[in-house]
């Protein structure tokens, strides 16, 4: 008999989750492997768990599961606001920077790579379509406005009339294109077409992984 105690990651997955990604999985690597799996409800209280029963090679095993979940420390260390995201994904850089900690991520495979570089790159990305986005309503508000003056006074003499006001206005339009790209939308994966790995064990997708915007 054996004990297996499963430390999730830093998510707010509920353990359940875990069972039917080990029951899914598990059932992909026996018949890989031609062995014998079976899974059923963990007996008595405690941590949430579920029981394992194997054979292998013709010798039985017993296994108890437990997920240790520690989702209340999670989410207590969580932040609502996205200038403390941001402020702690600048945090969370810097030490990986300064501690050398990132040059060690470069040397890995692409696979283990990208899956440690995905939680800032994502964020990353946003942060630049939402300045993208800034820059270009500034500018079509800019534009307008240069419209509407040269129709109402004429041509512009070399001072514009309206300077003030079309650089408050830009500011504005601009901020609130930018603030809406960060808090209404995020970047995903694109369901229909999920990664396919070139192999087994291997995360690296073989005609790439495709993104998209959607509205939160």
């Amino acid at each position: 008999m054996r004990r297996v105690f499963y430390i999730p990651g830093y998510d707010l997955l509920h353990p359940r989750r875990y069972r039917e990604l080990y029951r899914t999985e598990g059932a992909a690597q026996a018949a890989i492997s031609d062995y014998q799996l079976t899974l059923s409800p963990k007996q008595g209280g405690g941590n949430y768990g579920w029981q394992v029963d194997s054979v292998i090679d013709g010798g039985g095993v017993h296994v108890d599961a437990e997920v240790l979940v520690w989702s209340d420390i999670e989410r207590d260390s969580m932040v609502n606001s996205i200038a403390a995201t941001y402020w702690q994904l600048k945090r969370t850089a810097w030490i990986y920077i300064t501690t050398g900690a990132l040059w060690q991520l470069m040397k890995l495979r692409k696979g283990p790579g990208i899956a440690a570089l995905y939680p800032v790159g994502m964020p990353l990305v946003q942060l630049l379509l939402a300045c993208l986005a800034f820059y270009l309503v500034a500018l079509l508000i800019g534009e307008g406005v240069r419209l509407l003056e040269t129709a109402i006074y004429g041509p512009m003499t070399i001072w514009p009339r309206w300077l003030t006001q079309t650089i408050i206005a830009s500011l504005i339009g601009g901020s609130i294109a930018f603030w809406t790209v960060l808090r209404d939308f995020r970047v995903e994966l694109v369901d229909e077409e999920p990664p396919v790995p070139v192999a087994h064990l291997t995360v690296r997708s073989r005609d790439g992984i495709r993104l998209r915007i959607v509205c939160r």
